[in-house]
């Protein structure tokens, strides 16, 4: 008899463990994950139900018994067992909750952190988040039982996330703003982040450097382009007053708004295209002077890219008639040699001319390639 009631209860007692492994493990399942497998406040609000069944279970397993006192043994054991069980839920569960009510202060302390970023032209929003953050790591602190040095550290590590993500967002697209910021708000800033936001502020301010000087390059291309534009427009109805054309108002190109860019009026293309209109007017320079000049500016016409004294535009050439250096049949002749160089078949010509000119111009003109008139 005795050793029925030991195997009886050898088997109660197994059978409640494995019910009681099942309720606080699981089986590792996502579906069943047991109440050790819940973190934060799922373990909270799972306590009271698996407490619950284990109860249950001791209750299931006891009412399995009949022999009274198989059945009075088994209770002591269970009992035990589910005190110790309880205690240790209790600890887990009461950990958990410590957690949870962590990430919660964590949540509230990065939504803070987020206002601030979203509005760090609003200082009232910025002190609004400084006071929750303050008073959420406080309470956190106390509740953690944390020291001094940990609760300051804890604070000063929220206060740099705040103003890293502020000051950052106003690098991104106001860094004159960012830089004000840094300034107003050094004495809070904590040392650990100052180092990253300024940082962030000085790269804001290069970029917005940048970004102006390569929108005033664009505006000064855009300016010179139209200048030229201008400039070959009034130079080329000069031109054509020599065929009956009607004559350049000098008086609307001052005042042509083409001529006036970022830059300010460009008042040496506009005196460009004055001289060569007045040029017209006067007696044609002796041929030889017209002939050397037409030399030398060929030569350069010719000469491969890159080269300093290379002519990329007609300005050369005007301005050498505009100084009466050039008779207007040659500045007709050296003006289509631009032009056609501008071709395709121009460009394989001008290679095979540049060539020759380099190896003989000193012996055709008597002037070294660097001496050319620029």
């Amino acid at each position: 008899k005795s050793y029925d009631r030991q195997t009886a209860l050898a088997q109660a007692d197994v059978t409640y463990a494995t019910k009681m492994r099942d309720i606080l493990y699981g089986d590792g399942t996502a579906q069943n994950p047991g109440l050790y497998g819940l973190k934060g406040t799922a373990a909270v609000n799972a306590r009271d139900g698996a407490i619950a069944q284990l109860q249950q279970a001791q209750q299931e397993v006891q009412n399995t018994i009949t022999d009274p006192v198989v059945q009075k043994r088994f209770t002591l054991a269970a009992t035990t067992r589910n005190n110790n069980a309880l205690t240790a839920v209790s600890a887990y569960v009461n950990q958990q909750r410590i957690g949870a009510a962590n990430d919660a202060d964590q949540a509230v302390i990065n939504n803070a952190i987020n206002d601030a970023a979203a509005a760090w032209n609003n200082p009232s929003q910025i002190a609004s988040s400084l006071a929750t953050i303050k008073a959420t790591t406080v309470a956190n602190a106390q509740r953690n039982g944390d020291s001094a040095d940990v609760a300051q550290a804890k604070l000063s590590t929220a206060v740099g996330q705040l103003f890293t993500h502020a000051i950052g967002a106003a690098a991104y697209v106001d860094p004159q703003s960012a830089q004000k910021m840094l300034i107003q708000y050094q004495d809070v800033i904590p040392g650990t982040a100052m180092q990253t936001i300024e940082r962030d502020v000085k790269i804001g301010l290069q970029a917005q450097q940048a970004q102006q000087e390569h929108a005033l390059m664009l505006a000064n291309q855009q300016q010179e382009a139209a200048v030229r534009a201008a400039t070959q427009k009034y130079l080329q109805q000069a031109d054509a007053t020599r065929d009956g054309g009607p004559p350049v108002n000098l008086q609307d190109m001052w005042h042509d708004p083409a001529f006036n860019g970022p830059k300010g009026p460009d008042y040496q293309a506009q005196l460009l295209v004055e001289r060569y209109v007045t040029a017209l007017d006067k007696p044609e320079p002796a041929a030889a002077i017209s002939n050397q000049t037409t030399t030398q500016l060929y030569a350069r016409l010719h000469l491969p890219a890159g080269d300093p004294n290379a002519i990329t535009d007609l300005t050369p050439i005007w301005q050498a008639r505009a100084n009466g250096l050039l008779r207007n049949s040659d500045t007709d002749f050296l003006v289509k040699a631009f032009t056609d160089g501008q071709s395709a078949d121009g460009e394989k010509r001008k290679t095979i001319v540049g060539n020759f000119i380099q190896d003989n111009v000193p012996i055709i003109t008597g002037v070294p390639i660097g001496g050319l008139p620029k």
